[in-house]
């Protein structure tokens, strides 16, 4: 399964790769971007871990490959369904990219009669793959995404129960975040081992130098469409906080390819 895992990984980031190469011709960026990713050491950990992410990374990076090397098409919006429909039975988080797409048909697609024909297009490939699962949940559950379910194993992270412990809602949304940030950049083993404070706010700083220097940056409308999915991953992860406590850095890992695009530029 390890090996599984990793092959995924891999399968990854020869995607992350060509779509640097289409979105930076002729330029060392995609090179760059690859290693950012490559050597990510924590994405490294999480690669050869036992864990649903790295099938999750490999249908984020399928999802960004088709929709900004491919020509918008009924073609393309059938390819992206496949990718969410993979991504659905792999997590819930899988969700995202049917807000992703929306954002796709945005601002590639016109006029909005061609919207609706991807839109069932689009559907019909995810449904395609994970259609089984989401009856197959609705006949056990009464509930396509079996949310139910996720909801009642996880009623003991609830906020109200983890507020209780933590002293105030402040102190809970700074927990999340600052978990969050360091277990996205460090945390080996049980996520015991870790780098050491003085790293953390270097990680930080570099964090925030990169997000300016991204704003100040010449963006295009691939960039955009990669900076809005990954503000609507930001917020729906916070938004899932509000439900449950889950501050994970590997929670970012499918979203890779943004992150890592805008760290190097």
């Amino acid at each position: 399964i390890r090996f599984f895992t990793s092959l995924f990984t891999f399968l990854s980031l020869i995607l992350i790769f060509k779509t640097s190469q289409h979105l930076f011709a002729n330029s060392h960026l995609p090179y760059a971007i690859l290693l950012f990713a490559g050597f990510h050491p924590k994405f490294i950990h999480r690669s050869a871990s036992i864990i649903n992410i790295p099938l999750l990374t490999l249908a984020f990076s399928l999802f960004f490959y088709w929709a900004l090397t491919q020509k918008p098409s009924l073609k393309t919006s059938f390819l992206l369904g496949i990718a969410t429909g993979l991504a659905l039975i792999t997590k819930i988080t899988g969700l995202n990219l049917i807000i992703f797409f929306a954002v796709y048909l945005l601002l590639f697609v016109k006029p909005w009669m061609n919207r609706i024909k991807q839109i069932l297009i689009f559907a019909l490939g995810a449904l395609g793959i994970s259609g089984w699962n989401l009856a197959r949940n609705f006949i056990l559950y009464g509930d396509p995404l079996a949310l139910n379910q996720a909801l009642r194993i996880a009623a003991d992270l609830h906020p109200s129960r983890v507020i209780s412990l933590l002293g105030s809602s402040a102190n809970y949304w700074f927990a999340v975040l600052e978990t969050t940030f360091i277990t996205f950049w460090d945390g080996f083993g049980w996520e015991t081992i870790l780098f050491g404070r003085l790293i953390h706010y270097g990680l930080l700083l570099l964090t925030l130098f990169s997000m300016i220097g991204f704003v100040k940056s010449k963006i295009n409308k691939s960039l955009l469409f990669l900076s809005l999915t990954l503000v609507i991953f930001t917020a729906a992860f916070l938004k899932v906080n509000t439900q449950f406590f889950t501050p994970q850095g590997k929670d970012f890992f499918p979203m890779i390819l943004p992150i890592s695009i805008i760290f190097v530029l």
